[in-house]
């Protein structure tokens, strides 16, 4: 009985080593969790401005794609991403839509001749004119404000314009179009930015100095 209490007794030892063992292996992973989560929050705001691009990017939505890079480089110009996501919007601006499956231009003619609204909200609240815009087409640009098309529409997620878009892809002859239609350089978007204020963090001095023109500071 002696031996046999003995033996219980070292087993329950044993168990309430074994036992702490394991909660000290917990409470150390629970640490090194903890420290990798407060450096994830500290590369947070850069890194999911970048994995809001990607995402869209592998999801192949265009109009997104864009949105998220323009929204990446507003906040982080000089990120660690940011050269990657200039040259990313220099290749696909001006790319016409015709790489996939239909022109900008026989999309536009072909609402506007079945009496579609120019200004009806699309995708996120983008208008055609932003998608000319996006995809730099002056002479579609010019068309659709002679039909009327709204100059300083703001679509939904930023509240971006038309001119906004040529500002953040380079687009300038489609910024030229879209100050002589009456765009209007002090209006902002979300982030409290007007045009001059985008066209800084852009560093693209024709596009800079095209708005301080309108501006009347040049």
């Amino acid at each position: 009985m002696i031996y046999s209490h003995n033996l219980n007794t070292r087993i329950c030892k044993m168990v309430l080593c074994i036992l702490l063992m394991i909660a000290n292996a917990a409470l150390a992973q629970n640490s090194r969790t903890a420290a990798t989560d407060t450096d994830d929050r500290t590369l947070s705001a850069e890194a999911q401005a970048y994995k809001q691009w990607y995402d869209t990017w592998l999801q192949k939505d265009y109009l997104r794609t864009t949105d998220a890079a323009i929204a990446y480089l507003q906040q982080y110009p000089d990120g660690k991403y940011a050269d990657y996501l200039w040259k990313w919007i220099k290749n696909v601006s001006g790319s016409s839509l015709e790489k996939r499956s239909l022109s900008l231009d026989a999309l536009v003619m072909a609402l506007l001749d079945a009496g579609a609204n120019v200004n009806m909200p699309l995708k996120d609240g983008k208008t055609l004119l932003m998608l000319a815009a996006i995809d730099g087409k002056p002479e579609i640009i010019r068309r659709l404000l002679e039909r009327g098309a709204d100059v300083n529409a703001q679509e939904e997620t930023h509240q971006w314009t038309a001119l906004t878009y040529t500002i953040w892809t380079g687009n300038e002859k489609g910024a030229e179009v879209l100050l002589e239609g009456g765009a209007d350089i002090n209006l902002k978007d979300k982030s409290g930015r007007g045009a001059f204020e985008n066209a800084i963090a852009t560093k693209n001095s024709n596009i800079i100095r095209l708005i301080k023109r309108a501006a009347g500071k040049d």
